[in-house]
């Protein structure tokens, strides 16, 4: 909903690509994700996934040059969150009724590995380095 214009002003909503069912209170291992589709930016890229895990990763890293923001971090957390800039992730896809392995790179690497973090109790600027928060990686894929 929070990609909905309408909705989002309507509920005041902050725009959000991402959300762990333990950020609104609900303890279980349930992510949704919804990104734009890099092959198709008319469409979204859509997961409601149970038991999210990533079941191989990439070497190399990945982050986003502007930094990650969270729903459930009001503040700004300036840095470079490092993440793998490639996964595969094993799953119960909710929206397609079946077990799924999701092979991602880019954002939605980025932002299945965030969801998946929260599962964890991990957050965004946990993975900033705090001694150098915009320290770079010269072999990272960066977005």
């Amino acid at each position: 909903n929070s990609q909905d214009e309408e909705i989002a002003e309507a509920e005041n909503l902050k725009p959000a690509v991402g959300i762990a069912a333990i950020q609104v209170g609900i303890p279980r291992k349930l992510i949704a994700v919804v990104v734009p589709d890099p092959d198709d930016p008319e469409k979204n890229l859509e997961f409601a996934l149970a038991n999210p895990r990533i079941i191989s990763e990439s070497v190399q890293n990945s982050y986003l040059e502007g930094g990650e923001g969270c729903l459930s971090v009001p503040e700004n957390h300036e840095g470079h969150a490092f993440r793998h800039a490639r996964i595969k992730v094993r799953a119960y896809d909710l929206l397609q009724d079946k077990t799924v392995v999701i092979p991602a790179e880019g954002f939605l690497s980025i932002c299945l590995q965030h969801e998946i973090d929260h599962l964890s109790g991990i957050l965004f600027y946990d993975r900033i380095d705090r001694n150098n928060p915009m320290k770079e990686d010269p072999e990272a894929e960066v977005y």
